[in-house]
């Protein structure tokens, strides 16, 4: 007993001895850790606006010169690795040697906000202890001109632990710039018909309060009589302290043909980019009033606002022939008067299908045309390059006599195969018409000056009662709009096509498989966007069938564009289309600029049969240059378009320090000016110290099994004593 006694109490003392030495602080010394190699990223503007010379010599030659200097890089690679990145339009890596051999700044965009993306997306973030660390340069006059956010883009670099530290190059006050640009309304006119040519003037970083617009004409003649020289028109506008003024030029000629008028602005003081002063427009002037026929076997809301919209448009004249009983045939001519229980022409089918430039056939014509009248349409459109359009689908009843006369001669015009009966399937209401692929580039739907302008008014146009649907298209027939419910399908299967369009020979034929268009002539305040949509699309329909449909007499292929103008850098959609499929004879397409300089469009085929080829040109400099299609080595079809200047990179020059310190503060980076880039050694400097770790003393207490030693030998010190009946 007194020996377990006395071995207990020297492990009791043997507990309490340890605790006093740990606590009395033995230690381990752990050795310093020196920060590693670093990598500073500078990253350079070599857009356009940095070429403007607010700085000396010029915004890039000051950046590369402030932060490319070897000496700086000598500096600051003794502790980094330098790696030199330039951004326009995209992130590329290059070199200081590069930028130092050539400090160009060409590019058309500003994306600064990718450009801090692509920063924050590099391995590492900040980087770590053991690499030294990271260090982001961004030098910019911090103008964006695309369409990124710069401070999202921060948020980014924050979140990756990425400080960017910024250098503003340039000054707050824009070079002083004028950009015209012009369009013609409406695009096609008639011999003797007076047009306009609406012309903006914008604005920027000049102080002047009006400018000089002229508008020169290739041929054409003037509406007005202030013309300054041999073909010429001038107009003073003011801004009125806004950016933007508007001139308008009534234009007006008498001979059929394709005429360019130049817009020019005369320079401000001081202007230095004149490319974006000038554009070239073109008009298309057709021989006269063209003459239409609209005829119905039995009265509908679709031909009757049909004909009112055509009877407003003065370059239209009109002839209505409607059935309106057994024996009662009313004809009504625009600006004339009327006949009515009209037996002659009902008898001996006095109308004839060649007097007309564009034909319009509403419903139940089985009621109302005779048999020559019949077998003559199909002559009209192949054999005298006819226009005809079906108003709302299948034109007549195929189970009477003459409507199964009708369906045997019309097989080869129509578009579409109709279904069994006297209709095809229908969709009914809640079913809108909005423009197919090929429809937006359509002259039918150009609602508005500007591509968004008219999709805000196709999307107020309300729905149609009624889709008819054709059991297949035609071979070489193409799909202008379609139709779908509010969440764009029907009945969970495609979309239904609701205007289609077809050559056939020398003619054209278009077939609106829609019922209850009318209502787009009916809209409510909510839907003002679409007024006046519903005008136009017959119009411009009625105007594209007699000049731009497809083929012209005598054509073997045809061109269709999206635009006639178009701002560099923006790309145009050109389609080419020829009658029929020759082995042998390859359709080509080609742009010729100015100087004579072909340049080819890759081409793909459009549905079956390889009769409709589209591709697309991006338009790269200033000027007029033609587009030309060839079938073999043949020359087919021409078409001319004028390309404007018009670069924000040029013309909004004012730099934007804010956005840049905005861009710093956010990340925790620093503002450094181009002429105090040595400061960024001492923030270097500053980074690679706060990496550095010290020695450190680790005591032996604060070490886990140190305590849960001492903690298992009192507790067998404690279990010793229970043994012995000490406790």
């Amino acid at each position: 007993m007194g020996l377990a006694a006395a071995g207990l109490g020297v492990m009791r003392l043997g507990a309490v001895g340890a605790v006093v030495v740990v606590l009395h602080g033995p230690s381990v010394v752990e050795p310093a850790v020196e920060a590693g190699r670093g990598v500073v990223d500078v990253v350079i503007d070599t857009s356009g606006s940095m070429s403007r010379d607010d700085a000396e010599p010029t915004r890039i030659g000051a950046a590369v010169a402030a932060w490319l200097d070897p000496g700086l890089a000598a500096r600051i690679d003794a502790t980094h690795e330098l790696r030199v990145w330039s951004f326009d339009d995209a992130v590329r890596a290059t070199t200081a040697r590069a930028l130092r051999d050539r400090p160009a700044a060409e590019g058309g965009v500003t994306r600064l906000a990718d450009a801090v993306e692509a920063m924050a997306e590099l391995s590492g973030g900040g980087g770590s202890a053991a690499e030294g660390g990271r260090a982001v340069v961004v030098v910019s006059d911090g103008r964006e001109t695309g369409e990124g956010s710069v401070l999202a883009a921060a948020e980014a670099a924050r979140e990756a632990g990425l400080a960017v530290h910024v250098s503003p190059i340039g000054s707050m006050d824009g070079s002083p710039d004028l950009v015209v640009s012009a369009r013609v309304e409406p695009t096609y006119l008639m011999a003797g018909e007076s047009g306009r040519v609406v012309v903006r003037v914008l604005r920027s970083g000049a102080a002047l309060d009006e400018a000089m617009v002229r508008l020169r004409m290739d041929g054409a003649s003037a509406g007005d009589d202030d013309a300054a020289g041999a073909g010429a028109l001038v107009r003073r506008v003011t801004f009125g302290g806004g950016r933007m003024a508007e001139a308008v030029f009534a234009i007006e000629e008498r001979r059929p043909g394709t005429y360019a008028m130049r817009v020019e602005v005369d320079p401000a003081l001081g202007e230095v980019e004149l490319r974006n002063n000038h554009q070239t427009v073109f008009v298309d002037v057709l021989a006269e009033r063209l003459r239409v026929l609209l005829i119905e076997g039995q009265p509908t809301w679709d031909a009757r606002f049909v004909a009112k919209a055509l009877r407003d448009d003065d370059r239209i004249a009109l002839t209505q022939v409607t059935r309106l009983s057994g024996d009662r045939l009313e004809r009504i001519e625009s600006g004339g008067g009327e006949s009515s229980d009209d037996a002659a022409d009902d008898a001996d089918g006095a109308i004839d299908w060649a007097g007309f430039d564009v034909v319009l056939l509403g419903g139940r014509l089985d009621r109302v045309l005779t048999a020559a009248m019949v077998d003559g349409l199909p002559g009209y459109v192949g054999e005298d390059g006819g226009r005809v359009v079906f108003l709302h689908g299948r034109a007549y009843d195929p189970t009477t006599a003459m409507g199964a006369r009708m369906a045997a001669a019309w097989r080869g015009i129509e578009p579409v195969s109709w279904g069994e009966g006297a209709r095809g399937g229908e969709v009914e209401r809640g079913v809108r018409v909005r423009p197919a692929s090929a429809g937006w580039m359509h002259p039918a739907f150009l609602f508005a000056a500007n591509r968004s302008a008219a999709r805000a008014a196709i999307d107020a146009l309300p729905a149609v009662s009624a889709v008819e649907e054709a059991a297949a298209l035609k071979h070489a027939t193409e799909v202008l709009a379609e139709a779908a419910s509010g969440d764009g399908v029907i009945d969970g299967g495609d979309a239904l096509p609701a205007v289609v369009s077809m050559p056939y020979d020398r003619g054209v034929v278009t077939a609106v498989l829609a019922e209850g268009l009318w209502r787009w002539d009916m809209l409510s305040d909510e839907r003002a966007a679409g007024l006046g949509a519903y005008e136009r699309f017959w119009s411009n329909t009625v105007r594209w069938m007699a000049l731009g449909g497809a083929f012209r007499p005598g054509q073997s292929a045809a061109l269709r564009l999206s635009q006639r103008s178009v701002r560099t850098g923006e790309a145009v959609e050109i389609e080419a289309i020829r009658r029929t499929i020759e082995l042998g004879r390859a359709l080509k397409v080609a742009v010729v600029d100015e100087d004579g300089v072909a340049e080819p469009v890759p081409l793909r085929a459009v549905g079956g049969g390889g009769l409709r080829l589209r591709g697309q040109w991006v338009a790269r400099e200033a000027g007029v240059v033609r587009v030309v299609a060839t079938l073999g080595d043949e020359p087919a079809a021409e078409a001319m378009l004028s390309v404007y200047e018009a670069d924000r990179e040029r013309l909004e020059t004012a730099a934007d320090h804010a956005t840049l310190v905005a861009l710093a503060s956010t990340t925790g980076g620093e503002v450094i000016e181009p002429g105090e880039a040595d400061a960024l050694l001492e923030v270097l400097r500053r980074q690679q110290v706060a990496r550095e770790v010290p020695p450190r003393v680790e005591y032996v207490w604060d070490r886990w099994w140190v305590m849960a030693a001492l903690c298992c030998w009192l507790g067998l010190e404690w279990i010793g004593r229970r043994l012995a009946g000490m406790v």
